[in-house]
């Protein structure tokens, strides 16, 4: 079994907001890094194996294996897209001044799941030991 506290990660802008030339790593103004954190992750990995003698020395081994058994939606990225810059008056409330807008509704909301760590998977092997 394992289980572990989520990973942090910032929220950001879409935007150069400092002028560096990366509009990829700007983060929300008045938040410090690492802010937020993805949900915990728990994964239960299971295997049973049985060892049945054959002609001496030969053995015969059947294996079983489940990974995540439980199922469970383990996220491992989010959207991290907190704010938007927008232009308009709809946006804005005035017309050519930019704003922040909150990324929070539809599936590209700021905090949405965007990858888990894969569903349950189950497989069965025989091995001989010789």
């Amino acid at each position: 079994m394992t289980a572990q506290s989520g990973r942090p990660y910032s929220g950001l802008v879409n935007s150069d907001l400092n002028n560096d030339g990366n509009s990829q790593t700007d983060r929300t103004p008045g938040l410090g890094r690492n802010t937020f954190t993805l949900p915990a992750m728990v994964s239960v990995d299971l295997r049973l194996a049985r060892s049945f003698p054959l002609a001496a020395p030969v053995k015969m081994q059947l294996i079983a294996e489940a990974f995540n058994l439980l199922n469970n939606a383990n996220v491992t990225a989010v959207n991290t897209t907190q704010y938007a810059v927008r232009n308009s008056s709809a946006d804005c409330g005035i017309a050519g001044t930019p704003c922040l807008k909150p990324q929070d509704t539809g599936a590209s909301a700021f905090g949405t799941a965007t990858e888990t760590a894969g569903p349950r998977v189950m497989q069965f092997g025989v091995k001989f030991l010789f």
